[in-house]
């Protein structure tokens, strides 16, 4: 897995640095965002590989965020994993239904994000679509 671009959306700039450095030691390149419009935008100028985007960013929530990105034939095939602080199964189910790929719950371990990455990175390059 290398040779990638992920958008990294989240409002905390430490929290974005953490998920930057974890996809970067996999080789891949990053785009950070810190507000949900900004990352629509950016999504929509740079078309990255996948998107890291936080439930509850700035601007725009990730459930919005998730549902503009899925509208845009430009931008809707790009695999989305949505984070969030407290992952209520309500929060989950929100995710699916806005169109994220997958979800995980902060904090996590850079091994389980490294995981949800190589999983969507699989993904683009036309592995079986899988969610988690």
């Amino acid at each position: 897995m290398s040779d990638f671009t992920v958008l990294v959306a989240d409002g905390n700039a430490a929290v974005r640095r953490v998920i930057s450095r974890v996809v970067e030691d996999k080789g891949n390149k990053t785009l950070q965002a810190p507000d949900g419009k900004t990352a629509l935008a950016m999504a929509r100028q740079h078309h990255p590989d996948a998107i890291i985007v936080d439930a509850r960013t700035p601007g725009m929530d990730g459930g919005q965020f998730c549902r503009a990105l899925r509208e845009d034939a430009s931008t809707r095939d790009i695999p989305v994993l949505m984070l969030s602080g407290a992952m209520e199964a309500r929060t989950r189910d929100e995710a699916g239904d806005s169109g994220a790929d997958a979800s995980l719950e902060k904090p996590f371990s850079s091994e389980e994000l490294s995981a949800r990455v190589s999983m969507m990175v699989r993904r683009v390059e036309g592995g079986a679509p899988e969610k988690a």
